[in-house]
């Protein structure tokens, strides 16, 4: 693989981790801004749970291991 092509799969590699990262930690970020507003929100509900486990969700090493 010459240079360019490996150029390629390093842009195309940090666009995916970008976007994984900002699709699991958004709803933690929404979540905890909804909690700053209102703050009829329960800290330790289901809603916060299900939003923590999201963001764990985002395992770079995993995405970065894939061949593009």
């Amino acid at each position: 693989m010459d240079g360019r092509g490996r150029q390629t799969n390093v842009i195309k590699t940090m666009m995916l981790v970008s976007l994984m990262f900002a699709l699991t930690m958004a709803p933690v970020s929404v979540y905890l801004l909804l909690l700053n507003v209102h703050s009829t929100l329960p800290l330790g509900g289901s809603g916060f749970y299900t939003t923590v486990v999201l963001g764990y969700l985002y395992i770079p090493p995993a995405v970065s291991a894939c061949h593009l």
